[in-house]
């Protein structure tokens, strides 16, 4: 019994999710496991109840980390395929969009007093766009005559402002 004992891999080595006692595992109430929400795609993924009191393993190995984290993908984009096909997407786009937007307009005004610009030289409301219109939301239509339709001179608008990357992300 002594020698039976030894061979089998304590419960703290085990996976989880497919009891493999790989020497990779993460603990899933690790930092590491907080950082790549491994908790929150278990939940979502598996019919799995975490609980760190319970007497079962609490580490999971990486090919299932793996697995896990190509099925979440997988069942994300599942959901948002079905809401663009549900028409609810727009609504979240919209919404998205007007964050950026006020992103873009504060990072403007951040570097407009870093520079020591002030209000003389900042852009009036009226020229900016309306957060919730977007020129994608027309329709073809409203596009070409909104394009052919010329700005007047004192109302045009240049900038040099790049957007970064990270605004995207």
């Amino acid at each position: 019994m002594a020698n039976r004992n030894k061979s089998t891999p304590s419960r703290s080595l085990v996976c989880r999710v497919c009891l493999s006692s790989d020497e990779l595992q993460v603990a899933i109430y690790g930092a590491y496991a907080r950082d790549k929400n491994i908790p929150t795609k278990l939940h979502v993924c598996l019919p799995i109840q975490l609980n760190p009191h319970d007497h079962l393993p609490k580490t999971i190995c990486f090919r299932c980390v793996a697995k896990l984290d190509e099925y979440y993908d997988f069942y994300c984009h599942s959901l948002t395929s079905q809401r663009i096909a549900n028409g609810e997407e727009l609504a979240v786009q919209k919404y998205l969009r007007r964050r950026v937007d006020r992103k873009l307009t504060a990072a403007v005004e951040r570097r407009n007093a870093r520079e020591g610009r002030g209000q003389e030289r900042a852009v009036p409301a009226s020229i900016g766009p309306e957060p919730s219109a977007s020129f994608l939301d027309m329709k073809q239509s409203q596009r070409k005559r909104k394009a052919s339709q010329p700005a007047p001179r004192s109302k045009r608008f240049h900038s040099t402002y790049t957007v970064p990357s990270t605004v995207f992300d």
